[in-house]
């Protein structure tokens, strides 16, 4: 991923990378020193009372000598399209979200809520990898994406790129038909509190959407509960819990399918699922 970074400064425009941020000069250049090798994302951005604005981003890839890079403000990627939903799904409310992930952190650029019309946009967006994903404000966690089509392909189960001043015109279908897994979780003879659940898709590609790997925790009976489950074919694990969250890990189903439960979520299914505890490293 590239990485980028920007920073409030005290006023007038502001020029960030992951090397940290500087203010232009008056004749609008910039010098960043001791950059190492590497691909960066330079974001140029107005700073007006505190509040901040994007005005454009540039791509440099630093390899063993010096770069030189131009922005041209208002040259960001875009995307916009038109949401739709299966009779009886109104999409009046709903946010069409674009999520990007890094090392540890993850952004999110949100459409406004979208009208019964159904068109939303994504504008000023910086180069990088994005996922779909649609947010409610009732918490709904039922409603996904089940098509994003833009440009003849569908972006709905896997990441896409979008360059510097990109624009993408997406068709985007959501739906409701999500299952739900439930059951007890054992150690040993006895119910596992506390344990955490987590249902991972078989699918290397949909690892990579946030979407699809969901989780849960057992109560003090050893009971959990995953709704909004998007139909497909999965892994089930339980394990303690632990700080640092590894099942979040793109291969930790690779490396401990031997303690894995298979199950198919069908549209609109409930299933009752008996998990034991395992301690996967």
């Amino acid at each position: 991923m590239p990485r980028s970074v920007a920073k409030e400064s005290a006023a007038g425009y502001t020029f960030g990378t992951g090397g940290g941020t500087i203010q232009l000069e008056s004749d609008s250049s910039f010098k960043f020193s001791s950059l190492s090798p590497g691909d960066y994302t330079l974001s140029v951005k107005s700073v007006n009372q505190g509040v901040q604005a994007d005005l454009g981003f540039a791509s440099v890839r630093i390899v063993d000598s010096n770069v030189n890079a131009n922005i041209e403000v208002g040259r960001a990627a875009e995307v916009h399209g038109t949401v739709q939903g299966p009779q009886g799904l109104s999409v009046t409310g709903k946010q069409i979200t674009l999520e990007t992930f890094g090392s540890g952190f993850s952004l999110l650029h949100e459409a406004p809520a979208l009208d019964a019309a159904g068109p939303f946009a994504i504008k000023t967006l910086p180069p990088g990898e994005y996922t779909f994903t649609v947010s409610d404000r009732t918490g709904d966690q039922s409603v996904y994406i089940k098509k994003a089509v833009c440009s003849g392909r569908d972006y709905a189960g896997q990441e896409f790129s979008l360059a510097v001043g990109a624009t993408l015109d997406c068709d985007v279908v959501l739906a409701n038909d999500t299952g739900i897994v439930h059951g007890e979780v054992a150690s040993g003879e006895n119910p596992a509190s506390s344990a955490v659940v987590v249902l991972v898709p078989e699918s290397s590609q949909l690892r990579k959407v946030p979407r699809y790997t969901l989780t849960a925790k057992t109560d003090t009976s050893g009971q959990y509960r995953i709704g909004g489950i998007i139909p497909g074919d999965y892994l089930l694990f339980a394990v303690s819990p632990s700080p640092e969250q590894a099942y979040y890990a793109l291969d930790f189903a690779d490396r401990h399918g031997d303690v894995a439960e298979h199950v198919a979520i069908d549209s609109g299914a409930t299933q009752a699922v008996r998990l034991k505890l395992s301690n996967p490293e």
